[in-house]
């Protein structure tokens, strides 16, 4: 269980650095290349206002810079959420597949009760698996529609 949770930490923390990175090096690279072509925002888009002026250059541009991190940063964030659901699930199943065996180390007056415990582990977790599985697409819905928005 501890491998599988410090898996799980490394691996979130390399996604969601590895997104930070993508993001950084995106906005920096289209900087660099908005200079040599007849772009002047980070994404293209139709504003209500008029962006060449000064301050409204700036803050869009600002606001598109940021846009672009914080929805990397999301999206790496619920996808990693997801992936240590599913690990988390797969542990406690290796517990409860631990548990049964050495269900025959028990006493004969204690083994009803383990066994009634096990059974409730084993609906918990499926309970678990069942309902973050469903929430899980509410969660991708949640996800793509403030990013979606943004990049309007």
């Amino acid at each position: 269980m501890m491998n599988i949770a410090k898996f799980t930490r490394i691996t979130t923390i390399g996604c969601i650095m590895m997104c930070e990175l993508v993001a950084f090096s995106y906005v920096s690279l289209r900087f660099v290349s908005m200079k040599y072509t007849d772009n002047t925002m980070v994404y293209r888009g139709y504003f209500p206002y008029n962006i060449t002026y000064s301050p409204n250059y700036e803050l869009t541009m600002i606001g598109q810079s940021l846009g672009a991190v914080y929805g990397g940063s999301t999206y790496a964030a619920v996808d990693t959420f997801v992936a240590m659901l599913v690990l988390h699930a797969c542990g406690q199943l290796s517990n409860l597949k631990d548990d049964l065996r050495n269900i025959h180390s028990y006493d004969k007056n204690d083994l009803q009760a383990r066994l009634k415990k096990i059974v409730e582990k084993h609906n918990y977790i499926a309970w678990f698996v069942l309902n973050k599985s469903v929430n899980s697409n509410s969660v991708g819905l949640t996800e793509n529609f403030p990013n979606d928005f943004e990049r309007c």
